[in-house]
């Protein structure tokens, strides 16, 4: 695989339903979405900054959904059950090594509506990183967390039901990095 992939590997959804007093939680595996038209692909962990930039692997199930780091318009969706109407936080977990864009979209649509669209993954966002917490890029003295998760402070208001989570390719500005995103919660 080319290491210019832009990688998704799954994506979900917390938030708190409206009868609920805990949290819900939606995902949705990069490996399961349907590709639509060129771009995206299933890209194994071996093909990800996990296996190569950092010699740890971080991914879910082992592999992830990609598309070229110049690609742009190229989308891919699942379908999914929100149990409870409510407001959600939509997360995307994404490998970012420091100091690059990794630009994707997503969207969730309910009743052919899109309901929630935010572009992540633009550098210098703030980020959670697996053995740090919360900063805009991070790099140790021994190499880079490359697993960061990425949440806008913007809730989505979902419905009970049916939901398409869709992830698209956009702009990725220079300097642009293969993006691989593990998940969106």
């Amino acid at each position: 695989m080319k290491t210019t992939m832009l990688t998704l590997c799954c994506a979900a959804l917390v938030g708190v339903g409206a009868s609920s007093a805990a949290p819900v939680v939606i995902v949705a595996e990069g490996e399961f979405f349907t590709p639509k038209g060129e771009g995206w692909q299933v890209t194994h962990m071996d093909d990800s900054y996990a296996a190569h930039s950092y010699g740890g692997m971080w991914l879910s199930q082992g592999g992830c959904l990609g598309a070229p780091a110049d690609n742009v318009g190229a989308s891919a969706s699942q379908s999914v059950n929100v149990p409870e109407a409510g407001q959600y936080r939509i997360w995307s977990k994404y490998q970012a090594p420091p100091y690059f864009n990794y630009c994707h979209q997503i969207e969730v649509l309910q009743n052919g509506k899109v309901v929630y669209s935010y572009v992540y993954g633009k550098k210098g966002s703030d980020r959670l990183w697996s053995f740090s917490g919360v900063s805009d890029e991070l790099w140790w003295f021994w190499g880079v967390d490359h697993d960061a998760a990425e949440a806008p402070k913007t809730m989505a208001t979902l419905a009970a039901g049916s939901a398409e989570i869709r992830l698209t390719t956009v702009a990725n500005p220079a300097p642009a990095g293969a993006r691989f995103i593990d998940f969106v919660v």
